[in-house]
């Protein structure tokens, strides 16, 4: 079990939990100044989307649809970690799932109307803007507003300038149960429902599981890198047998270390010690020093 109860609404599980209210997800918006949306117009869809064994899944945070005079989808997302690959790529990757599946075969091509935006708890851009949006234009400039994305960096959270977003920077910042924002009613009832859903049993399994599947996806990762790495050995030695010993293993090891992105030498030597090399071939393929490889 979690040792502390309370997470804050960075976490995705709280996250997810959390704005998949109406009432909060329609205030949080409309708080943007970017949204008019009604708690009893939204309608919290399945954030699952076209899941595949093959494929990319679309795993949404949170997915409303947003039912008026034309139906919108509104994702949001919430990003802790500045990821590898590029955020805004991932976005329009996830507003086009979403547009894709508006419309029925036989129907015309009327796609509903796709928005995403995505929480950054990190900076993405070096300037003073704190929530910008994008759309798609043409080249004279026109708006197309099928499609729109928007980015609001919680680092520059002093910067923001209308009051009730900044309220709810405040409560996104907070890392405690203790939320030191103004006692409007809208933020008391936020607290009160982070507070519930820190004493409610069945969220906290959730939040359990959530832990629990971080660490088996990591402790699995690092398998599938040793593995990697103990094939290039093996390989690296099945090819010494015709190349010569050295040469075959040198690139054993450099396809290992690939597969395995690049994982420390001293995982290799230990592969290797286990496996009989000599000290002074360890030392030549990895650079570890001769009592570093002893005391393995």
């Amino acid at each position: 079990m979690n040792k502390s109860k309370y997470q804050p609404l960075t976490h995705p599980v709280v996250f997810s939990a959390f704005f998949a209210k109406p009432y909060f997800a329609a205030e949080f918006l409309n708080a943007t100044e970017k949204f008019n949306v009604k708690e009893e117009d939204i309608i919290v869809e399945s954030t699952k989307q076209f899941e595949s064994v093959d494929l990319k899944v679309a795993d949404l945070d949170v997915l409303l649809r947003v039912v008026s005079d034309k139906t919108t989808f509104i994702n949001l997302e919430m990003q802790n970690r500045k990821p590898k690959y590029d955020i805004l790529d991932r976005i329009e990757f996830y507003l086009a799932r979403l547009t894709s599946k508006s419309e029925p075969r036989g129907y015309g091509y009327q796609n509903n109307k796709s928005v995403a935006l995505i929480i950054l708890n990190f900076t993405l851009f070096d300037d003073q803007r704190y929530l910008r949006t994008f759309k798609f234009k043409d080249e004279e400039g026109n708006e197309r507003n099928t499609n729109t994305y928007m980015v609001l960096e919680l680092t520059k959270a002093n910067l923001c300038n209308k009051i009730e977003l900044k309220e709810w920077l405040d409560v996104f910042n907070t890392q405690t149960p203790e939320i030191p924002v103004k006692e409007t009613e809208l933020m008391k009832k936020v607290s009160e429902e982070l507070r519930k859903l820190s004493d409610d049993p069945m969220f906290q399994l959730k939040l359990d599981l959530y832990e629990a599947k971080q660490a088996f996806e990591e402790y699995d990762k690092k398998l599938i890198i040793q593995e990697a790495i103990e094939q290039g050995i093996e390989q690296g030695i099945e090819q010494g047998i015709e190349q010569g010993m050295e040469q075959g293993l040198a690139q054993g090891l450099a396809q290992g270390i690939t597969e395995g992105e690049k994982q420390k030498a001293i995982d290799i030597a230990k592969v290797m010690k286990r496996k009989g090399f000599e000290a002074a071939v360890i030392f030549e393929l990895t650079g570890l020093t001769k009592e570093e490889i002893e005391n393995l």
